[in-house]
């Protein structure tokens, strides 16, 4: 009965819940940092591995699409009528939106015929492209270009 009384029971209860409270706060502190850690890992394979995805059907695009466009240029390559080869490159135009417009040159850069996405061009009349990069790349490699 004494201990009530001197209060001396109040300070031993409170520093022994002090001694139980700082335990379970250190492991909660720590379960938290697990937990956050353990998300973060998470939420990183999830973003690789969509990037992942996105990138191989990047690849895949472009893999089909370089296919096409090969094909078609191997095509014109061949002997046809400049109105079976405008009719190849408005296929490959309708095919793939993405392609603004379709152009070959004469070797001073002057173009011959041109196949463009009404979408996505308005330029209908045939131009000099003597000075443009994939031109003067051209010149330089001698290999078909694709710009």
């Amino acid at each position: 009965m004494i201990l009530l009384r001197s209060g001396l029971f109040r300070k031993f209860a409170a520093v022994m819940g002090a001694l139980a409270l700082l335990p379970v706060a250190f492991l909660g502190f720590q379960l938290i940092n697990i937990s956050r850690r353990g998300i973060q890992a998470a939420v990183l394979e999830l973003h690789t591995k969509s990037a992942e995805n996105l990138a191989r059907q990047v690849d895949d695009y472009l893999k089909v699409s370089n296919e096409k466009i090969a094909f078609a240029l191997a095509s014109l390559q061949k002997r046809l009528d400049w109105s079976e080869k405008q009719e190849l490159m408005r296929s490959l135009i309708e095919t793939h939106a993405d392609i603004i417009e379709i152009s070959m040159l004469n070797s001073s850069g002057r173009e011959l015929v041109k196949v463009y996405n009404p979408d996505l061009s308005s330029s209908a009349a045939l131009v000099w492209r003597d000075s443009e990069p994939g031109f003067q790349e051209f010149l330089k490699t001698r290999r078909k270009t694709v710009t």
